[in-house]
């Protein structure tokens, strides 16, 4: 595992960037794209994982970095609604700690992260799996075998779970009928012949069908975009930008319709701006916590552990 072949494309944060520029367009109705966004980014949570932090515990035996990676998400994520329920009101705790989308009543004021929420237990899903070590160990040696074993226990775990449970009253916005997502991203990291790409893409497409009821072209399209591994480097003026929003999509998500309901106070109804407005606002927030709080705090706490481990 530990030697599987790197991918040089910026084709990943092109399609995380599409993502959340296509929901935040989507929820401001700026056109209908036929939806999906949301989707996608749990597929990325997968593919993230995979990419860039499986191969760190594998080698270190500890998930220690997928448990900042959850810290890093939770808490921003955490204090935001905080903030926001106590200034709209009421206070509401299932929504301040991530797991509204477990009861079916929705916050008066219509404040809804069912995807923020999700998105966080989906991680801590995979956190539990990889605390095991004969995973871990199994995931070192034979990381195919493990990513297909993955895929059918994660598709087995959805097709029970429709079998037994009704979840329309929860809107299906539960972490087992999307762990299929994740898992198809995860394993999506690699796959390398041309016969294990066109199989994930098929079984991919045969599950989002299954799952959603018809062919999301966008969904399906944008997973074999990032199956297909296309090594291509786009210039660096329009990269920056981009990396600049797909960063920041966590924030972008969290916070554009309270831009939004800000931006149109000045601008009246004005989608396209309104868009723009909340795209780059958001991302630039992720930005600002990114440099003054996340890095000083994970500096800090790598500087603790380096004392503590003398």
């Amino acid at each position: 595992m530990t030697n599987h072949t790197k991918i040089y494309s910026d084709i990943p944060t092109v399609l995380r960037f599409l993502a959340i520029s296509l929901i935040v367009a989507g929820h401001f109705e700026l056109f209908e794209y036929g939806g999906g966004g949301a989707y996608f980014l749990m597929v990325m949570v997968g593919y993230n994982i995979a990419t860039f932090k499986l191969n760190e515990i594998l080698v270190s035996n500890s998930v220690l970095p997928i448990v900042i990676m959850i810290i890093k998400v939770i808490i921003p994520c955490m204090i935001y609604t905080l903030l926001l329920h106590l200034y709209y009101g009421p206070l509401r705790w299932q929504d301040i700690l991530m797991v509204s989308n477990f009861t079916p009543n929705m916050h008066p004021n219509g404040f809804s992260y069912w995807f923020i929420e999700v998105y966080i237990q989906l991680q801590i899903i995979l956190l539990i799996i990889l605390s095991i070590k004969p995973v871990r160990k199994f995931l070192l040696e034979k990381i195919k075998t493990a990513c297909i074993i993955f895929l059918l226990t994660s598709c087995a775990i959805f097709f029970f779970s429709e079998a037994i449970w009704d979840a329309d009253h929860l809107m299906r916005r539960v972490p087992w009928l999307m762990l299929w997502l994740m898992a198809f991203g995860f394993s999506a990291r690699f796959t390398e012949s041309i016969f294990e790409k066109l199989l994930s893409f098929l079984g991919f497409t045969l599950m989002s069908y299954v799952a959603y009821g018809n062919f999301n072209y966008y969904l399906i399209l944008s997973y074999l975009l990032l199956t297909i591994k296309i090594p291509i480097s786009l210039p660096q003026k329009i990269m920056t930008p981009v990396y600049y929003i797909a960063a920041g999509s966590l924030f972008i998500y969290l916070t554009h319709f309270q831009i939004k309901s800000i931006s149109e106070k000045i601008i009246d109804d004005a989608p396209l701006a309104s868009t723009f407005i909340a795209i780059f606002i958001g991302a630039s927030l992720f930005h600002i916590y990114n440099k003054y709080v996340n890095k000083p705090g994970l500096k800090a706490f790598n500087n603790c552990r380096g004392r503590h481990s003398l």
